[in-house]
């Protein structure tokens, strides 16, 4: 009988919400589901629940089944973190990060992300990456922001910045030795749907009205994005046709991806005499890649290379 009656309210109230708000009643039956399981979640949360303290956060901070309020969502997460809830933690320093719902503190914001990346939650294991590069509430440190970020992916992180931060590193020797092939593969990873290679391909095409008016710096970075495939697809013989335009000018940068492009036979034929020289070129100007890839060349191949390369050995790497 009881259950009768209850069943007749909630039709009621579900014919209810559909007349006044136009919300169909599956949808209406969601709300008043949700509706409940707050009531629950903060039953539980208030007598210790982790679980549940984190799970009511979320309904706050998403407004389901509840008024969105941030700073509940806040108190709730706070309580979790302190529980040892993970991703309450991770959630924490993101609104610590951001001040949403709480004030702004930096430093308190990495010290959550640090516990929850201890167990292995890959968005905090970025985030904390992140503040390493970024130095963002402690002190910048590249090798620490390499490894995190690495853990990040490893554990199932798929985030185009993050791709993008870790072939940086690896391109320009930032806490890890420099690494050419391993840029490329972070680099390579970026999504062509996503919105940083949108923005790569409009840069891409910046980059092609640039070289095409004889400007050094668009000629150089048109170069790399045809190598490696950024804003469009990978083209080797767009990428010789740029980096030698200018390495003739003088650019090192554009002499070390020319010189890849001769060592691989890449959109070129091969040419490790003239790989080379260009990596010769560029190390006498500091390029930490030619040096690198200069030593490569002594070491691995042929005897016409090495005997090329007999005038270089001041800037061979020691």
């Amino acid at each position: 009988m009881i259950s009768d009656i209850r069943a007749q309210l909630v039709t009621i109230t579900l014919f209810f919400i559909w007349v006044n708000f136009g919300i169909s009643p599956s949808c209406a039956s969601d709300i008043l589901i949700s509706s409940a399981r707050v009531q629950e979640y903060q039953k539980r949360a208030e007598t210790g629940d982790a679980q549940a303290q984190y799970d009511l956060g979320v309904c706050y901070y998403s407004g389901v089944g509840v008024q969105t309020n941030l700073p509940d969502a806040v108190k709730w997460f706070r309580k979790s973190a302190e529980h040892g809830n993970a991703n309450a933690q991770h959630e924490l320093g993101i609104s610590l990060l951001y001040g949403k719902g709480s004030r702004k503190d930096v430093h308190e914001a990495f010290l959550w992300f640090r516990k929850a990346a201890d167990q292995n939650i890959p968005l905090a294991q970025w985030n904390l990456g992140r503040c390493y590069f970024n130095g963002i509430g402690v002190d910048q440190n590249y090798a620490d922001a390499v490894r995190w970020i690495l853990e990040a992916t490893e554990h199932g992180m798929c985030n185009d910045d993050a791709y993008m931060m870790l072939a940086e590193c690896y391109a320009s020797g930032l806490g890890v030795e420099a690494n050419y092939d391993e840029a490329i593969k972070w680099f390579r990873k970026i999504s062509h749907s996503g919105p940083l290679n949108a923005q790569y391909r409009d840069e891409r095409d910046w980059h092609r009205k640039g070289s095409e008016r004889g400007e050094l710096t668009a000629q150089v970075s048109l170069s790399y994005y045809c190598y490696l495939g950024l804003g469009g697809a990978v083209d080797y013989a767009e990428a010789v046709k740029w980096s030698r335009e200018a390495a003739l000018r003088g650019d090192a940068s554009a002499q070390y991806i020319l010189g890849r492009c001769f060592y691989f036979g890449q959109g070129i034929a091969t040419n490790q005499v003239e790989a080379a020289r260009l990596f010769s070129e560029a190390a006498k100007k500091g390029n930490v890649l030619a040096r690198r890839a200069l030593d490569m060349c002594y070491s691995n191949r042929s005897s016409e290379a090495k005997s090329s390369l007999a005038g270089t050995a001041e800037v061979r790497p020691r």
